[in-house]
């Protein structure tokens, strides 16, 4: 069973930061396609609902 976001991803290098986040590029392991993830520190989460704010902020987003 999955568990880790190391299970499904292989991070390649850090591709910048911000006051509470780091975003890396990583490359999803079963179909290698690249990707950006931002990563936010647990104890920077302040409630729920601002967590579900920011990925739904972030899934609007595209990259080409």
């Amino acid at each position: 069973m999955f568990k880790e976001v190391a299970d499904y991803y292989l991070p390649v290098k850090l591709l910048g930061k911000g006051g509470d986040s780091k975003v890396y590029h990583v490359i999803d392991k079963f179909t290698k396609i690249n990707y950006a993830s931002k990563c936010v520190q647990k104890k920077h989460i302040q409630d729920r609902e601002s967590l579900f704010n920011e990925i739904k902020i972030m899934a609007t987003l595209k990259s080409e």
